[in-house]
C-alpha cells in the first residue's frame, strides 16, 4: 500500500501541472523547393485531382487531419527561399 501513495501524489502533481502551464500552438513549417499544390496525396484544391491519387504521403494526410491546412495562397514563380547562399 505504501508504494501506491507515492504513485498517486506523482501523478496528481503531474495533471495538476499541466493545467497551470498555457498550451504553446505546434507549429510545422515546410519550405519545399520545387513542390506543386498537387504534388501530395494531401488536396490544397476544392476537389482531389489525379496527380493527389498519384502520390502516396502519409504522414502529411496524418498531420492535415489532425491539424490546419491552407489552401488559399500565393506563390511566386521564384523559389529564392530556398535558393540563397552566402556571397563569397
Amino acid at each position: 500500500m505504501r508504494y501506491i501513495t507515492p504513485a498517486m501524489i506523482a501523478s496528481a502533481s503531474v495533471a495538476l501541472a499541466a493545467t497551470d502551464t498555457p498550451k504553446q500552438p505546434n507549429i510545422v513549417l515546410f519550405l519545399v523547393d520545387d513542390m506543386g499544390w498537387q504534388d501530395t496525396s494531401v488536396p490544397f484544391g476544392p476537389d482531389t485531382t489525379a496527380y493527389n491519387r498519384t502520390f502516396h504521403t502519409p504522414a502529411m494526410e496524418r498531420l492535415a487531419a489532425s491539424g490546419m491546412k491552407f489552401t488559399q495562397a500565393y506563390a511566386c514563380s521564384v523559389s529564392s527561399p530556398s535558393r540563397c547562399s552566402p556571397v563569397p
